[in-house]
């Protein structure tokens, strides 16, 4: 699946297309950021379920989705839009 939204403001929620809810966290190159987050989904369990990586030209694009507790959580770090997570409310 793939989610698309015009991000504007760090920390603000919206909601894709598809009705799931996004969050940007912060910057996509925030090294800090990335391992608080990491470390949370670690405390949570979570299930590794998919991972994509790839570069086009200056844009370089990870996502993983991962569950927890049965719900879904897609985590995208992507240049320019940054580190934001999205799921079911």
């Amino acid at each position: 699946m793939v989610l698309s939204v015009t991000i504007d403001i760090w920390g603000r929620e919206m909601t894709s297309s598809t009705g799931h809810k996004i969050i940007v966290l912060g910057d996509e190159y925030d090294d800090m950021l990335r391992k608080a987050l990491l470390d949370t989904v670690r405390e949570f369990t979570a299930q590794h379920v998919d991972h994509e990586y790839g570069v086009g030209g200056s844009q370089e694009i990870e996502r993983f989705e991962i569950e927890i507790e049965g719900e879904r959580i897609e985590v995208v770090s992507e240049t320019y839009l940054g580190l934001s997570i999205a799921g079911n409310e």
